[in-house]
């Protein structure tokens, strides 16, 4: 089965397709349930991350990375960060919020077949198309959560004019499908989202509390431009909610939804989704006695499965409320819901005005358009080659154990198609009550 494996992946990449660990293990899943089902047995799996690292080593592929301009974070992002707290804390006591009137909101973009700024290609290739930087097919997903671990329904918007450009899909309550012409978030959708979100989010939990209509919520969210023009602030205002903004380049400190404990899980369910499917097409294309696997995405079949796929991840992800805390525990919220939060009583005065951004902080802070699908990779030319810049070549991560897995050794490990499991369990407080 290895050399029908290996062969598989370098004829992905003689046609300048998509290599990644995804890629890799899906095609031997589906290889290995046509070819050889008895080295599949439930409860166990030899096509882990790992075994798939062997692999690629074995043929010697390496992972480059296109050009992107990282991310700036500022000198001070962590007085940033103190005075973010500080400024949920006051404004939380001032206008006293319940904890489930608390919510976090951010954007993030989802590849419609997961792709990477990375490709694995044989070691000195100088001349090389990553394929996935430029893939527009991407969408975008609005996420947003509440201090009591309750995810609201999400909002994901596709690229076009008209209700048209939507997935050919029945979309159930808790995903809201809408557009714009770059699929990013505009004035429109943010304006959209409050409407069909948030404000009925918030009279729900004012009616579950016994609130009068004039209870102030919470949004915490990023400065963005959507999100501070006079529009968007003033319907804000209509609906009682306060803003709080997330100092400009500082969301991988200060926002939950950027956290890795809710952001990279989010991302990896559609991934495992993905790879059942990529394993399937493969399955499919062998029983029909085809010699040459290739498999295509076009978006007229991508677009309802990746809704579907969001759907499901986004009702199972609805259950993790430790991935949630989690997250506000990475970036200091969480000592302000239980009470151990200790404020500065300086900046107290300094806070009952969120502040806006300005017009350059807002053009920095676009939506997170990092594309969800992991490290794609490419194959070996002469040595006689132009010498590869360094910076743009790196070895693979060499982390994980180096071990030469056999197709017919059983490693028992968890099964990639049931869903990932929270990574930790944390006794907490009850925080469902409102303060």
């Amino acid at each position: 089965m290895m050399p029908k494996i290996i062969a598989y992946v370098r004829a992905i990449r003689k046609a300048r397709g998509k290599v990644s660990r995804t890629v890799v293990i899906g095609a031997a899943l589906g290889i290995l349930r046509q070819k050889a089902p008895h080295l599949l047995q439930p409860g166990r799996n030899v096509v882990t991350r790992a075994w798939a690292n062997s692999i690629l080593r074995r043929i010697k592929f390496v992972k480059r990375k296109g050009t992107k301009a990282a991310k700036k974070v500022p000198a001070d992002a962590h007085e940033e960060q103190r005075k973010y707290l500080n400024r949920v804390y006051y404004m939380m006591k001032k206008y006293n919020i319940p904890l489930s009137m608390f919510v976090t909101m951010d954007e993030t973009s989802s590849a419609l077949v997961p792709a990477d700024d990375w490709t694995l290609d044989e070691q000195g290739a100088t001349q090389i198309t990553i394929a996935g930087l430029d893939d527009k097919r991407n969408v975008t997903l609005v996420l947003t959560f509440s201090a009591t671990k309750v995810l609201l329904r999400a909002q994901i918007i596709y690229e076009g004019k008209t209700d048209a450009c939507h997935a050919n899909f029945d979309f159930p309550d808790h995903l809201l499908p809408t557009h714009s012409e770059s699929h990013w978030s505009t004035e429109e959708t943010i304006i959209h989202f409050i409407e069909e979100i948030l404000a009925p989010y918030m009279d729900e939990q004012r009616r579950a509390l016994n609130l009068p209509a004039t209870q102030w919520g919470l949004l915490s969210w990023d400065v963005f431009k959507a999100h501070t023009s006079q529009r968007v602030l003033d319907l804000l205002e209509a609906r009682r909610i306060k803003p709080v903004y997330v100092p400009a380049n500082c969301t991988g400190l200060c926002s939950a939804n950027d956290h890795p404990e809710f952001n990279k899980n989010v991302k990896d369910l559609n991934k495992e989704q993905f790879t059942s499917f990529y394993a399937g097409k493969v399955e499919e294309k062998l029983a029909n006695g085809e010699q040459e696997v290739f498999i295509q995405f076009p978006a007229s079949e991508m677009k309802p499965l990746h809704a579907q796929w969001t759907a499901d991840s986004l009702q199972y992800l609805a259950t993790q409320q430790q991935w949630m805390e989690n997250a506000f525990r990475g970036v200091g919220l969480w000592d302000i819901f239980e009470g151990t939060f200790v404020p500065d009583p300086a900046l107290e005065a300094e806070f009952f005005q969120p502040p806006v951004a300005t017009t350059a902080e807002a053009a920095m802070a676009v939506p997170d358009t990092d594309s969800e699908s992991e490290d794609e990779f490419i194959s070996e030319q002469s040595d006689q080659e132009t010498e590869v810049d360094a910076q743009s070549q790196t070895e693979l991560d060499l982390s994980e154990p180096e071990v030469e897995y056999n197709l017919e050794d059983e490693v028992e490990l968890s099964d990639p198609e049931q869903p990932i499991q929270p990574k930790q369990t944390l006794k907490t407080k009850d925080s469902s009550s409102g303060q």
